[in-house]
């Protein structure tokens, strides 16, 4: 099933205008996106998510929704040649999808099982996002969505800023300090991820862009 994302403008699709439509589709106060995501800290990593988008309300359900941007054919037949790259993050999504620049660039058959489709689509009379894309796994809701907490744990949590050094501290070899932006808090939540997805709702707006320095703090209580 195919989705659209809001384009404004017709004309060449570059990746960073498929990025700033699944920014704009996937938005606060909702959801919570990053982009350019590697599976692991520092040299250890050796894939890149092009983009996450975790739902923060539980009206969404709670979902992590990763996607992978392509914008030429070719770019697609790359991926096509090693199916297994994106499962390094899919594994971990209850939805994955592939962001492409026109729709003559994937061919029927093409797409691997599971998979969403997006392409960007403007209309005459203004833009209308599409239909919801089917998830690459089968979610489940947690017990305390229908109700039932007797299944339910209490997590604690708390929400810290890791900021980019300065130059000055660089030379002088300091690491920046980081800071408290929520305080300790719990929460009742049927799984550790349902529990790091009601904390990601507290996350100040004026992080929003700077999520890649942000750290949920998790435990048990």
């Amino acid at each position: 099933m195919n989705a659209e994302l809001q384009l404004d403008e017709p004309g060449k699709v570059t990746a960073q205008i498929l990025a700033d439509k699944i920014a704009g589709t996937f938005s606060r106060p909702s959801w919570a996106t990053l982009f350019n995501v590697r599976n692991a800290a520092g040299f250890d990593a050796d894939r890149t998510a092009d983009a996450l988008a975790m739902g923060i309300w539980p009206s969404t359900g709670l979902v992590l929704h990763g996607f992978e941007i392509k914008v030429s054919r070719a770019d697609w037949q790359r991926e096509l040649k090693d199916p297994w790259k994106a499962q390094a993050f899919a594994k971990f999504c209850d939805r994955w999808s592939l962001v492409i620049a026109k729709a003559d660039m994937v061919k029927p058959g093409e797409l691997p099982d599971g998979w969403g489709l997006y392409v960007p689509h403007a209309h005459a009379d203004g833009v209308n996002a599409g239909p919801a894309i089917p998830s690459s796994r089968a979610f489940q809701r947690s017990p305390t969505t229908k109700g039932n907490t007797m299944s339910a744990k209490i997590f604690e949590y708390a929400v810290i800023h890791h900021p980019v050094a300065t130059k000055d501290q660089t030379e002088r070899g300091e690491k920046p300090k980081s800071t408290l932006i929520v305080d300790v808090k719990r929460v009742l939540a049927g799984n550790e991820k349902e529990a790091a997805m009601l904390a990601a709702r507290d996350i100040p707006d004026a992080y929003t862009d700077k999520l890649d320095r942000v750290e949920i703090a998790l435990r048990p209580f």
